[in-house]
């Protein structure tokens, strides 16, 4: 399968086959050595059984190879006894100087330049392009070949690093970005062996625009027990994993005909201008399926402008309503003009980051041959609408309601120069989503990040602080909180409340007590002198049961209205480093039992995101007993918090505000914790 794949893609290369018993193979003298070979050796693809590998990588390096790959199996993946002995192939790497691919893994295969060192089949219409595929299983990276081949894109590589013994799959990812042949990269990963690595690539790819969308394997349970079966790694935190996702750019799809589809748009479109979808179709019914799809996955079906109405209007068909999704009606089956001021409408109208053209399985003739063909004149006529406006970036063709193509259609729009097929309503619309979600996040990726250059402007202890000491540092770098006092005895305790105000709250105060409620430390709404004085001895009689807490004394704080409440956190991850977490508080708590997630450092409109995904701007316009902040209070209070967070650095743990109280038109952190290495 090597020679064959070799063979049918053209490597015009220098080519040496090596066995001990010498000969001929494959029309080709067999050398005894790599040593044998003339010329430097760029790559010596290992095709032997395990027992004879370190023998290959031995004589490799003797021939001072640059690199090799190790198409064996039987390593990490089959059990203990296959771990010691792929634990020896990472030793001899190091010690020969020699890295290698593998093992368990089919090789790899540039396209672009027809260097193919692939085991495994290749679909017979898998042809050149620009998206890069990186995966750790073989047969993952064999099936997104035979889904690019029957939607039309090009793939530039295809790289399956196995076990990943010495090159793994961020390493792929790094060399590959820098390629100007590459302008999308799809990966499917089981685990990300080097999460650091792996955030320096996505921020270069962004840097680059190339969109990196991926498919990671492991959400469920099973799913994580069998990628480390598969691979002998760790697949790692999802929610986390999700998080690093999001805010370095990555795309995440649920499956391998998403990833592909979304990868083949981006590499085509590249960045989208700002705005939604556009949509000119000869069907319908095409309309209809595409507006409930468009809603589901957030894509914003917008509405005409004046003057690009204005212009379809003059040109329509009979019957048709002009609107989008714009149905052209089958009277522009013989009508160039009513395509031409559609399409063109749509392209120039600012309202639109993406145009598509669907409904085709109208634009299919007879065939004797393969059933069907392409009705290349109405075709052409589509084509040439987007050529003359310069705009082949911004259209896409629907060319069917579902993945539906014969090779000689795909061979034929790849001849006509379509902009680019969009195979399906589901994954084609879904990848639109992806695309503009994308563009978007590239454009705000300009804004100010916040700061993490500068120390925390706090000299760390060690430990856990109290929530006077974490209030205080968090009030001291923006975050709003309240007023309070730490009362050492009753009398004390009531004189705070009188300077600070009927009716306030009384929480135990001990840094080794983190979880006050849980152990009768906070009484709240006391509206009297003989109230807050109870208080305070009942806060240090619990206080007292826990001999291992030092008690401070007792905090006096004003009492706040009921609102909304959030939990704002951020949490130290031994791989992927500092993250800022976002969820509901109160009774939201329970009921969603959903946070957001980002890592550190965060812009601002990462944090406005974070909050429009916990329904947050609606559930303040709904609070009714209380005027709300403004979002711009909120976004200001947690940016506050996340620029501590990240100034911090490594010594920080944790630290969190719970809750964070939004109500009577303010934000005040309530309670407050920080731990420290």
């Amino acid at each position: 399968m090597l020679m064959a794949n070799l063979n049918r893609y053209g490597f015009d290369g220098r080519l040496s086959l090596v066995n001990p018993r010498g000969g001929e193979s494959f029309g080709h003298a067999v050398v005894t050595s790599c040593r044998e070979v003339e010329g430097p050796i760029d790559v010596a693809l290992l095709l032997v059984p395990p027992h004879a590998v370190e023998a290959a990588l031995r004589d490799a390096a003797a021939a001072n190879a640059k690199s090799a790959v190790v198409l064996a199996s039987g390593y990490a993946e089959a059990g203990a006894e296959g771990q010691v002995a792929q634990a020896d192939l990472q030793r001899l790497s190091a010690e020969l100087d020699l890295p290698f691919l593998g093992p368990n893994g089919l090789g790899f295969a540039s396209l672009v330049d027809r260097r193919v060192g692939w085991l495994g089949h290749l679909p017979p219409r898998c042809r050149p392009g620009s998206v890069a595929i990186v995966s750790q299983s073989g047969n993952v990276a064999t099936s997104l070949c035979g889904v690019a081949a029957r939607l039309g894109i090009g793939i530039s590589h295809v790289i399956a690093t196995g076990n990943e013994a010495v090159v793994n799959l961020v390493d792929v990812m790094e060399y590959i970005v820098e390629l100007d042949t590459v302008r999308a990269i799809g990966v499917f990963a089981e685990a990300i062996a080097d999460p650091k690595l792996f955030l320096h690539v996505a921020n270069r790819a962004a840097e680059l625009a190339k969109p990196i969308v991926i498919i990671k394997a492991g959400r469920s349970d099973l799913g994580r027990r069998l990628a480390q079966t598969h691979t002998g790694a760790m697949a790692g935190n999802e929610s986390i994993i999700d998080a690093a996702f999001r805010s370095s750019g990555v795309i995440r799809v649920d499956s391998l005909e998403q990833l592909i589809t979304t990868a083949g748009l981006m590499a085509r479109t590249g960045p989208l201008r700002a705005g939604g979808l556009g949509m000119v179709s000869v069907s319908g019914g095409t309309n209809d399926l595409l507006a409930d799809r468009a809603e589901q996955v957030n894509v914003p079906l917008t509405p005409l402008g004046e003057e690009a109405a204005a212009r379809i209007e003059r040109e329509k068909p009979a019957g048709a309503v002009v609107q989008n999704p714009y149905d052209i009606t089958g009277g522009a089956a013989r009508n160039p003009q009513a395509w031409d001021s559609a399409i063109t409408a749509m392209l120039n109208d600012p309202g639109y980051g993406l145009v598509a053209i669907g409904g085709f399985e109208q634009l299919s003739l007879p065939d004797d041959i393969e059933g069907e063909r392409i009705d290349e004149e109405r075709l052409g006529w589509i084509t040439q609408a987007v050529i003359n406006e310069g705009a082949s970036d911004r259209a896409v063709v629907l060319l069917n309601a579902v993945q539906d193509f014969s090779g000689h259609q795909v061979a034929a729009l790849a001849d006509l120069k379509v902009p680019h097929i969009l195979a399906g309503i589901d994954h084609g619309v879904a990848a639109v989503a992806h695309a503009m979600t994308w563009s978007s996040w590239l454009r705000d990726r300009s804004s100010a990040t916040v700061e993490s250059d500068e120390t925390t402007p706090v000299e760390p202890s060690q430990g856990i602080w109290s929530e006077a000491e974490s209030l205080n540092l968090f009030s001291s770098l923006g975050v709003p909180t309240l007023p309070f006092e730490i009362a050492a005895s009753g009398e004390e305790a009531v004189q705070a409340a009188e300077r600070l105000g009927y009716p306030v709250v009384a929480k135990i105060a001990s840094a080794q007590i983190s979880h006050k409620t849980d152990i009768g430390g906070v009484q709240l709404d006391l509206r009297s002198r003989e109230e807050v004085a109870a208080a305070f001895d009942k806060l240090i009689q619990a206080g007292e049961l826990h001999a291992e807490a030092t008690v401070d004394g007792v905090l006096i704080a004003p009492m706040q209205p009921e609102g909304l409440d959030l939990i704002v956190g951020a949490l130290r991850d031994p791989q992927w480093g500092l993250l800022i977490l976002i969820g509901l508080g109160g009774v939201h708590a329970e009921a969603m039992k959903v946070q957001a997630t980002r890592l550190l450092p965060a812009t601002r409109q990462d944090i406005v995101t974070m909050l429009e995904q916990l329904s947050v701007p609606s559930l303040l316009s709904g609070l009714r007993a209380t005027e709300p902040p403004t979002m711009s209070q909120v976004v200001d209070a947690i940016s506050a918090f996340a620029r501590f967070a990240s100034r911090a650095g490594t010594p920080l743990v944790s630290a969190e505000i719970n809750p964070l109280r939004l109500a009577s038109s303010r934000v005040a952190a309530l309670d407050g914790l920080i731990e420290w290495a």
